[in-house]
């Protein structure tokens, strides 16, 4: 493997040999949620979205086309601390993808139009993902808010542009080089290939980050929305408390155990869910990240069924059994990705990302076996003593 900058501006290429007629990649960025500034609203999300709308190489629909054309899937996902482009191809048609890959990076243009149409689709993601939390909006918006002062990780970088008016060009022109001309990013690369073969293909296919702002080209198509514009959510109650970040974390493996505790105690009782973050991958966050309890019925039930359940492991500690079966279900949860060429491709990049560390989640599965009781009450203590914010649905 070759862990070495291939450009000028940072791009780093990791290459795993994997004999097989698959190929995968994924490119990691350090851009989310938090790289935007304040007055900014959904301009990384809306960027993930242009990256697919087309360059003068390759006109709109093009890159999809020639994807599927080589037997091939290829997607992107933005959270809060990175965007991740990765995708999955027949082999014989590596060289191929990643010509296109660069090409995307480089040659994207930003029009009115085009921006217009993907905010609306931006917009019915949100929405359709909200609708589908039988608790609405709440988990999304209200709890970094709360819970953080500083505005890159207390803004709504997710949920408010479903409401906001589109951005001009220049205005995502401008972001695009704030954020994604000044990344370091990570491409990992998985396939029958030399490792010196692929990393001269990047090179001569990934230039520099660049975003081309352009005038309209037409009235925008606009799409559909889902209705109601806003989702309601219904009476219930959220519980929420921040740390630092799993990389730096003593007693991380063991809060991932202590949450599942949460889970299987609280859930039949109160009806309650707990979370890592917005979207609960506990690996693939960076400092601070957080945890959510949520459920029905008014906040001091939920505060008092919290403390109550903490404060009875601090007491007496439980069973080995018990502990190792709820390390056995998030054990379940983070090790699923890796039966998925595509998602283990996506992790070892983002893990390289954020922890400089491709193998940092393995690991955390690795130490999961070795947590013992005593561990769960002392993060249960750690917890007990945070500063937690415990808001009612309004």
């Amino acid at each position: 493997m070759i862990p070495a900058p291939t450009a000028p501006w940072g791009l780093s290429v990791h290459v795993e040999r994997a004999p097989g007629p698959q190929f995968t990649w994924a490119s990691a960025w350090p851009v989310g949620f938090r790289s935007e500034g304040p007055g900014e609203h959904g301009l990384a999300h809306l960027c993930e979205h242009l990256l697919f709308q087309g360059t003068d190489a390759h006109p709109k629909l093009d890159y999809f086309r020639r994807v599927e054309a080589a037997g091939g899937i290829a997607n992107a996902r933005t959270r809060p601390d990175f965007t991740v482009h990765f995708g999955g191809a027949r082999a014989t048609h590596w060289q191929e993808i990643l010509r296109l890959e660069g090409d995307r990076f480089h040659g994207t243009l930003a029009s009115a139009d085009v921006i217009a149409n993907q905010q609306a689709v931006v917009a019915a993601e949100v929405q359709e993902k909200l609708l589908g939390n039988p608790r609405g909006t709440y988990p999304w918006v209200d709890v970094p808010r709360a819970l953080f002062t500083d505005p890159a990780h207390a803004h709504d970088g997710y949920a408010a542009p479903a409401l906001a008016p589109a951005p001009t060009p220049a205005t995502v022109a401008a972001f695009y080089r704030s954020a994604y001309e000044q990344a370091r990013p990570v491409l990992w690369l998985r396939g029958p290939f030399e490792e010196r073969e692929a990393v001269a293909v990047v090179e001569e296919s990934f230039a520099p980050p660049r975003m081309e702002a352009r005038p309209g080209r037409g009235a925008a198509r606009t799409h559909r929305m889902p209705s109601p514009a806003v989702p309601s959510h219904p009476t219930g109650s959220a519980l929420a408390w921040a740390l630092s970040g799993p990389s730096v974390h003593k007693q991380f493996t063991a809060l991932l155990v202590l949450v599942e505790a949460m889970n299987d105690i609280l859930a039949p009782t109160l009806g309650a869910t707990a979370y890592w973050g917005m979207f609960d991958e506990p690996c693939q966050m960076s400092d601070p990240w957080y945890v959510t309890v949520e459920a029905p019925g008014s906040p001091d039930r939920l505060r008092t069924a919290v403390r109550d359940l903490l404060s009875g492991l601090v007491r007496t500690p439980p069973a080995a059994a018990t502990v190792e079966g709820w390390a056995a279900s998030r054990l379940l949860t983070l090790r699923r990705p890796e039966a998925d060429p595509v998602e283990y491709t996506v992790r070892r990049a983002v893990d390289t990302l954020l922890h400089d560390d491709p193998a940092f989640t393995q690991a955390r599965c690795d130490e999961l076996t070795s947590v013992s009781a005593a561990d769960v009450a002392e993060a249960a203590a750690l917890v007990l003593e945070a500063g937690w914010v415990v808001l009612p649905h309004e």
